[in-house]
């Protein structure tokens, strides 16, 4: 009798750098005061990502668990 012993590793994948991107306003975006703008970022990290955070000039201002993550800034 032949005993084999098999011996399986699995091992994940190497992390990715997270990627983001505004995708609205459109690049080049402008509008005179007071405007209503909405704010739409989406993110990666190609595995799985826990949160979006967005922040304007240092105060948080939305997040959402998943991408992407919106805000609407009124009469900026």
């Amino acid at each position: 009798m032949v005993s084999n012993l098999v011996t399986v590793v699995a091992t994940p994948a190497p992390p990715t750098a997270p990627t983001v991107a505004v995708t609205s306003p459109a690049n080049g975006y402008s509008a005179q005061a007071p405007a209503n703008v909405t704010l739409t970022a989406i993110g990666s990290d190609g595995v799985l990502l826990t949160g979006m955070f967005l922040y304007l000039n240092g105060t948080l201002v939305a997040s959402s668990a998943t991408s992407p993550v919106n805000y609407s800034a009124v009469a900026m």
